[in-house]
């Protein structure tokens, strides 16, 4: 057995730091002043972890993730063969919205077969209609902010 490591170390530090880079700065999304009063950590700490001299501790890396978002903490983790997905039930992709909308359109047709919308089928339509116009607003605002 060999005392090697899966990652190694300095990989993980370049992915780190290339996100950073890639993320903060100026004339990116974030600049480090931001990011230091949304994450609490030191504004020359985060100019540090930019420039490559410094790397966060898994508390602070944790928040920096909880920040700049999802997207970020991909571009941290490439190396590895894992698919990052959202767990916020907010968000929503246009994949999903496709799948929700396809799932309504096959109940709106079931309820429309005689014809008719009969007194237990609409309240059932309602609250789908209202689940769809949720996700149609969740959708807006990913776009809105450029996370899809």
């Amino acid at each position: 057995m060999t005392n090697a490591t899966i990652v190694p170390q300095e990989l993980a530090y370049q992915k780190f730091h290339d996100a950073m880079r890639l993320f903060v700065g100026q004339g990116r999304r974030w600049s480090c002043a931001s990011v230091s009063e949304a994450t609490g950590i030191a504004l020359r700490t985060v100019e540090s972890y930019r420039s490559g001299q410094a790397t966060p501790t898994i508390e602070k890396y944790q928040s920096l993730c909880a920040v700049l978002g999802q997207a970020f903490f991909a571009a941290t983790i490439e190396h590895l063969s894992y698919e990052v997905k959202s767990t916020d039930p907010t968000d929503i992709t246009p994949q999903r919205l496709l799948s929700e909308a396809l799932e309504f359109s096959a109940h709106l047709s079931r309820f429309l077969e005689d014809g008719r919308i009969d007194h237990t089928e609409m309240p059932i339509l309602r609250q789908r209609v209202g689940g769809l116009a949720e996700q149609l607003t969740a959708l807006e605002t990913h776009l809105a902010r450029g996370d899809v």
